[in-house]
């Protein structure tokens, strides 16, 4: 007889000691002859042979798919192994999902999902999908109807970074089963109708014809049904991991940064009286030129309010005698509510040397920055907009080794120190101008990048 969803202290303890044994053995096996993990890492389930219940699944393996299992291993989200345990359906038995790859004659690489499960006191291999993908992007669990027991969501690699398939499926009477799949580029889930149940919101690139499209299924009567659609920005090159963020107001929205030629931008994409709604991009031609910035910065709670915020970039005065290749930018950072941008905060981001200042109120319009990249240096000037003239040096900072600080000490000497991290000693060295701020203020104002959100690192 199952036992569904409330478990007694002592049924609670048994299944996490089983599941950590479980995961533990499998770690085990797996860290012998595995170097790391990535989008491309698959290890052979071979000796030394594990002990006890990994045996036993392993064994379940290898008797539907042979001994020489390549196992892959997904490259994102919270499930990293190959060997997935779960007790999916709350009965206190775990059942097991197994990711692996086989070739064909001609060399082509086959995905399998193996479902394994804990059935007459032994593990037995039940279900393998074959999937025509590359590789596995994530798994998830999750409700997705009324059902209380969760769909298994798995994000299949194609042949390249945008062309992934997104597989849902069922168990029913201990058989899994595929209920759909769609091509994705990236997906959320997410309650994002705010009726108590949780839907798929896709997007898709097709790099060819330079079009994309945003898609809001929801899982109905054993299938997975179009909701709603949009157009979105068809002229990017490259998506970065999705988030979920709420507007003020509550409402969920998937927050998706992109590259394009011309730099970066965040799609915002959320649901209003069952319609899909792209904030930024054209209804007619899907383009999004709102959020497009030069600054490499992607979006992300700036002023730890728990809801994601957008930069945009400002191009500020050419000092005399550089070229346009030497500008600078200032990034303003700007809460969305789903129609006006508020702006919270100016900055000045160095990427190179890994930190940003935050501009005082006073200095907008006002002032400019000389970039000296060779010698790790950021100058302020006053800049007198009225007359487009170069002004007074306010303040310059200065990134130096944390080696070359100690022990060369004396050549920084009209420096002061605002923050080190474990390679830079971040220095100030302040000039006379009525714009110089006090050194306690440029110390609140400064900080490290979190060099995860740079543009090119996904």
């Amino acid at each position: 007889m199952h036992r569904y969803l409330k478990l007694n202290e002592t049924e609670e303890s048994r299944k996490m000691k089983k599941a950590l044994l479980i995961l533990l053995a499998v770690c085990t096996v797996l860290m012998c002859s595995c170097s790391g993990v990535g989008t491309d890492i698959s290890d052979s389930l071979t000796p030394p042979k594990p002990s006890g219940e990994l045996y036993d699944i392993q064994k379940a393996l290898e008797a539907y798919a042979g001994s020489k299992v390549h196992l892959v291993y997904p490259s994102s989200g919270a499930y990293r192994s190959a060997i997935i345990t779960k007790d999916i359906n709350s009965d206190g038995e775990y059942e097991v999902f197994a990711f692996y790859s086989t070739k064909t004659d001609d060399n082509t690489t086959v995905m399998h999902l193996n479902y394994i499960m804990h059935s007459g006191g032994k593990w037995k291999s039940v279900t393998d999908i074959q999937v025509d993908c590359s590789g596995v992007e994530s798994v998830e669990f999750m409700r997705l109807d009324e059902s209380a027991t969760p769909k298994v969501i798995v994000n299949w690699n194609r042949f390249s970074g945008l062309n992934k398939q997104l597989s849902v499926y069922s168990i029913d009477l201990g058989v899994l089963t595929e209920i759909t799949s769609v091509p994705v580029s990236e997906y959320s889930a997410c309650d994002f109708e705010g009726d108590g149940t949780n839907d798929l919101l896709g997007i898709y690139l097709d790099a060819e014809k330079k079009s994309a499209q945003a898609t809001l299924w929801e899982l109905d009567g054993g299938s997975l049904n179009v909701k709603s659609t949009c157009r979105i920005d068809g002229t990017v090159t490259s998506y970065y991991s999705p988030s979920i963020s709420k507007l003020p107001d509550g409402t969920p929205a998937m927050f998706i940064d992109a590259d394009k030629a011309t730099g970066i931008i965040t799609e915002v994409l959320y649901v209003r009286g069952g319609a899909l709604i792209s904030a930024f991009s054209s209804p007619d031609t899907g383009e999004n030129t709102r959020t497009l910035r030069v600054s490499e910065v992607r979006a992300d709670d700036f002023d730890g309010d728990g809801r994601i915020d957008i930069p945009l970039s400002v191009k500020l005065p050419l000092i005399p005698g550089k070229t346009e290749t030497d500008s600078v930018y200032m990034t303003t950072w700007n809460s969305f509510d789903g129609n006006v941008f508020t702006p919270i905060k100016s900055t000045v981001i160095n990427y190179r040397d890994g930190y940003q200042m935050v501009i005082p109120e006073e200095w907008k319009n006002n002032f400019t920055v000389d970039r000296r990249t060779d010698e790790r240096q950021r100058i302020m000037y006053r800049w007198d907009g009225e007359n487009a003239e170069l002004g007074e040096e306010i303040l310059r900072i200065q990134a130096v080794k944390v080696s070359d600080w100690e022990k060369k000490r004396s050549s920084f000497e009209e420096y002061e120190e605002i923050m080190r991290s474990d390679e830079f000693v971040y220095a100030v060295k302040f000039s006379n101008s009525a714009l110089t701020p006090e050194l306690a203020t440029v110390k609140e104002n400064f900080s490290i990048l979190n060099s995860k959100l740079w543009r090119g690192n996904r």
